[in-house]
């Protein structure tokens, strides 16, 4: 029994890291909630910039970050330091481990979810579910209540130094990228991962009702 509580939590785990890396996935390739902020946040009069160059800036940017790009690091309306251009780099190789965490775990969540679901054995769903629930919404409160302290706790875990920690008198393209738009995202990813969670436990009540 405690070795099926085990196997169910670890079970989870690997869900959790599908669901907050497809999060991630999402939140890189759609420019919604960026386009929302330029607006939110009065991004033009902050950088002193059009609109729509905010916008053209901050495509190149994403553009360059894909793994699946091979786009040059080159912005229209700014120009970047090495310290920017080291650290842009490490993010796109973070996201180049983030499809790899997203394509992984969801193979071995398919996989799993199949065999089980075949053997008619739906109580993983519901440990899973609990798990891909609660590690979220700690990161979710985290960051929508202190996130200062918890995005710089993570950064500084991620990143190898400081150097993450752009300054805008070197870097002006740091206008365009303010606190609160990361917040919005990070808001959003977790979000995500909170709704499949959820999700996963309503699909548990469904499938054991049908079973009974």
């Amino acid at each position: 029994m405690i070795l099926d509580y085990i196997t169910d939590f670890l079970i989870g785990i690997v869900f959790t890291i599908f669901f907050i890396s497809v999060g991630f996935i999402f939140a890189l390739n759609s420019n919604t909630l960026y386009y929302n902020d330029v607006d939110l946040l009065e991004l033009e009069s902050v950088a002193s910039l059009d609109k729509e160059l905010i916008k053209q800036n901050y495509d190149e940017i994403v553009s360059y970050i894909k793994p699946t790009s091979d786009s040059k690091l080159k912005l229209s309306n700014f120009n970047l330091s090495n310290t920017a251009k080291t650290h842009l780099n490490e993010v796109k190789n973070i996201y180049r481990l983030i499809y790899i965490l997203a394509i992984f775990s969801g193979l071995c969540t398919f996989i799993i979810a199949f065999m089980k679901i075949r053997q008619r054995d739906y109580s993983f769903l519901l440990i899973s579910s609990i798990v891909s629930t609660i590690i979220p919404f700690v990161f979710l409160s985290g960051f929508a209540t202190k996130f200062k302290d918890s995005f710089t706790k993570l950064c500084d875990g991620i990143f190898k130094n400081s150097t993450w920690q752009l300054k805008e008198k070197a870097d002006p393209v740091v206008a365009i990228l303010p606190e609160r738009y990361f917040q919005h995202s990070a808001i959003s990813i977790f979000s995500f991962a909170l709704v499949c969670g959820l999700c996963m436990l309503i699909l548990w009540k469904g499938l054991r009702n049908r079973a009974a």
